[in-house]
């Protein structure tokens, strides 16, 4: 059995569990069966990332691969309310060293979610494939550790990635990069620190040991661990003697650099401790929490004042668990007519039974954030394409890109493979001096899934890409280059060669 801290269920049912639901597209598709061992389903890999907390539900969506066979999606968690409350980007590949590394390019929660345990609750379950798939001691999963990230990174037991044996991720924005993530942060911790003694006026003796923890400090969590005596720093309760005033200020400091993190699955036994500690009473907090809000709210149910008990009822509405409902569903028959309807309200959110229609009316609103709302479009695209079905030949000549992108697979599941060329043909690169937002994404996408089932039909408009002028972005031109190769069409050789030549050369050592 994995241990609760790895998933709270067995590799066999992890695995079987992600099988669950439609196909994925073709290619990562593919290239998932090889890298996890199984089939993997829209629905399974959706129910993956979970989180224990009730109140949201998650979304796998743009899942493609790369040519290394890499498998990058993005993972929305909807509100009962439709909006999108966080955004995680993923990235499923070998490491350098052939076992199973999972990347985490980037960690977006609302903050009225922030202690939800959402991003916890998907280290755990990470973990817990990584364990499934047995693919090596070097199994990982590696992080890009900036903002909010530094800080959890460090209290999850991650190490340096730039000084394992595997080195920081290929992902990695920085992956190449040759410069000491610790010595950067030491550097920038003692000078933390030095500032904070001036400031305060703290003794000098008390300063210099803080300084020397610092500068001893072997991992981002020994980082996290440095105190200093006297600094009018607080530490929540819940992460008491695992993180240092000090430490933990440096690491939420907005002037504190990143790093590459790397959490293995058989790290060493210190930085596991940390980590499991740390998860174990970050879910501790968030459950206690729900499990006020949710006794506070089931007691209003009961008061003889309306106002108190709507709002027990909105409160049940956003966060309450299914096994709440028969309190709810004892008030869909109340004489107070309001109460009645907000329970029947309830019950349909709590259920989910209307989540499709307030991802729409999330998705419509105009005032909402483009690329939120666009994640929004892309839900329904690929979860419940009849929602769209009526609005999807307006959506793909939206003047958003973003939006544009999110119902290609509405077009790709109701049209001939031309409307995908004709959407490209559409959405030319040079159309304005400034590429509108989310241009280039579309068109990769676009490109990628036309290589997906070559048609002599839809290749010209990867010529016109080839020739256009001002040149694409590389990244379209590789797209181009590898779907061209896809073609059994003279035309298509000829134009390779013309897109291989606008190719960057790799400099010669």
């Amino acid at each position: 059995m994995v241990s609760q801290d790895r998933g709270g269920s067995s590799s066999e049912s992890i695995l079987e569990s992600l099988g669950k639901g439609r196909q994925l597209r073709a290619d990562a598709s593919r290239a998932c069966a090889s890298l996890i061992g199984v089939p993997v389903g829209r629905e399974g890999l959706a129910r993956f990332f979970q989180p224990g907390f009730p109140g949201v539900r998650t979304f796998a969506v743009e899942a493609r691969a790369e040519p290394d066979q890499t498998v990058e999606l993005t993972v929305v968690a909807i509100a009962r309310d439709g909006s999108p409350v966080a955004v995680a980007k993923r990235s499923f590949l070998h490491g350098r060293e052939g076992a199973l590394e999972i990347h985490h390019e980037h960690d977006e929660v609302e903050p009225v979610h922030r202690s939800r345990n959402i991003v916890v609750d998907t280290i755990r379950r990470e973990l817990g494939l990584l364990e499934a798939v047995r693919s090596g001691p070097g199994a990982r999963i590696t992080i890009d550790a900036e903002g909010a990230g530094r800080y959890l990174s460090a209290m999850h037991g991650a190490v340096f990635a730039d000084e394992t044996s595997e080195g920081p991720s290929p992902r990695s924005l920085r992956a190449r990069d040759s410069a000491s993530d610790r010595q950067c942060l030491v550097e920038h911790g003692v000078a933390f620190i030095e500032r904070l003694g001036v400031k305060h006026g703290l003794a000098a003796v008390d300063v210099a040991r803080a300084v020397a923890a610092m500068n001893n400090a072997r991992s981002p969590w020994s980082i996290a661990r440095v105190a200093l005596l006297g600094a009018p720093l607080a530490v929540p309760e819940c992460e008491s003697g695992l993180a240092g005033n000090v430490g933990r200020a440096f690491f939420t400091s907005d002037d504190t650099p990143g790093y590459r993190a790397a959490l293995y699955l058989a790290g060493d036994d210190d930085a596991r401790a940390v980590g499991e500690s740390f998860r174990h009473r970050q879910t501790g907090r968030a459950e206690n929490r729900l499990a006020l809000e949710t006794s506070e709210a089931q007691l209003a149910l009961m008061s003889s004042s309306r106002a108190t008990r709507l709002k027990g009822l909105e409160t049940l509405a956003l966060i309450g668990a299914g096994w709440v409902a028969a309190d709810v569903r004892g008030l869909v028959e109340d004489p107070d007519r309001r109460v009645a309807t907000a329970a029947r309200h309830t019950l349909k959110m709590m259920t989910g039974g209307d989540l499709p229609d307030r991802i729409l009316a999330y998705a419509e609103n105009a005032a909402g954030p483009a690329r939120l709302r666009a994640l929004a479009y892309r839900v329904l695209a690929e979860y419940f394409p009849h929602i769209l079905e009526s609005r999807a030949s307006m959506l793909r000549v939206h003047p958003d890109a973003r939006i544009q992108r999110a119902v290609v697979p509405v077009v790709v599941d109701e049209g001939p493979p031309t409307d995908l060329a004709s959407m490209l043909a559409a959405n030319p690169w040079n159309e304005s001096a400034v590429p509108r937002p989310g241009l280039l994404e579309l068109r990769v996408e676009l490109i990628e899934r036309l290589a997906l089932a070559p048609d002599p039909r839809t290749l010209p408009p990867l010529l016109a890409a080839v020739v256009a002028e001002p040149p694409p972005p590389a990244a379209e031109i590789a797209a181009v280059t590898r779907a061209l190769v896809a073609y059994p069409d003279p035309r298509a050789r000829v134009a390779l060669t013309m897109a291989a030549q606008k190719l960057d050369r790799p400099a010669v050592p």
